[in-house]
């Protein structure tokens, strides 16, 4: 009995089998199409709205500088902050500004160009200029050397006079004449400075005088806060085999850090009249209440009875 459930068994599993001689086909159905449904006159839609066309960003404008032109000056003319240049003009030094050099200065309201802005006439201040003595230097010119004191009531930035070389007799010389400038952007009140008019095809065999008139002379009260006269310690002048030296350091006595540091150095004549001058730029900053040394020296110099430094620096 148990035999026949065995084999009944093994058949009922072998007629369980896949036959594997069968395709299955598979059959593709058609999808239903659909129909766009019709706009409705006046639905919205889902077009973005035109972006707004923004104006160009206005550029900083390129300004060539001038023959006598002060940073301090510009910004003045210009209407424009000290500190706005600053930025356009990175590692700019305010003292050691070139004739031809181009800075960049911000674009004006109207975005006309900075430098075709009409500028008004200013009147300089009124101000009387020293007498202007003139000698014949090495190199077949003549130089004229002055200094002019601020006696007025304000500091004064953009000092420049126009200076005529006389013939011997004080009459009108036939030589172009000459600007001098002032080697400080600003003049503080009771402060003197040395100016000289360089006439470079001016032969002379002896010395001569020459007239002046003012230029420029404007009034920096607004920014005379941007400047600070540096003190003057343990300065020394001597004669050498390379001229006149004069060593000594300036101390800073603001409470704040500065830059562009200008040393004048003056040196006078036994008629009390400027013999010669030089200015120099020291580079980096001053710490507050800190000093830094220096050292001047004037070739050329036979005679000197006395000597004066100034020194000013600009606030960063």
């Amino acid at each position: 009995m148990k035999k026949i459930w065995i084999i009944a068994l093994s058949i009922l599993i072998g007629a369980c089998g896949v036959d594997d001689s069968i395709t299955l086909t598979p059959t593709l159905r058609r999808m239903p199409t659909t129909t766009p449904l019709p706009l409705i006159p006046g639905a919205p839609t889902n077009t973005p709205p035109p972006l707004p066309t923004l104006p160009p960003t206005p550029a900083p404008v390129a300004y060539k500088i001038q023959k006598g032109d002060t940073l301090i000056a510009i910004a003045s003319k210009f209407n424009v902050s000290l500190e706005a240049i600053d930025k356009l003009n990175p590692g700019l030094n305010p003292a050691n500004l070139q004739p031809g050099q181009t800075i960049l200065l911000p674009p004006d309201t109207q975005g006309l160009a900075a430098a075709s802005i009409p500028l008004p006439a200013i009147t300089p201040l009124p101000i009387t200029l020293g007498t202007f003595y003139c000698s014949p230097t090495p190199s077949s010119s003549v130089i004229c050397l002055s200094e002019f004191k601020n006696t007025g009531n304000t500091p004064i930035l953009n000092l420049s006079a126009q200076v005529n070389l006389l013939n011997a007799d004080n009459s009108p010389g036939r030589f172009p004449n000459a600007v001098a400038y002032s080697p400080l952007d600003v003049i503080p009140i009771g402060v003197s400075v040395p100016l000289a008019a360089m006439f470079p095809q001016a032969a002379l065999s002896s010395n001569r005088v020459a007239s002046s008139a003012m230029l420029t002379a404007e009034s920096a009260s607004a920014l005379a806060e941007r400047y600070v006269m540096l003190n003057v310690s343990g300065a020394a002048g001597s004669f050498s085999s390379s001229g006149y030296i004069i060593n000594g350091s300036v101390i800073n006595p603001a409470s704040v850090e500065v830059k562009s540091v200008v040393i004048v150095a003056t040196v006078y004549n036994s008629a009390g009249a400027v013999a010669s001058y030089r200015k120099i730029i020291l580079n980096g900053t001053i710490a507050p209440r800190g000093n830094t040394p220096f050292s001047i020296t004037m070739a050329g110099i036979s005679e000197v009875t006395r000597w004066a430094v100034i020194a000013q620096a600009h606030i960063r």
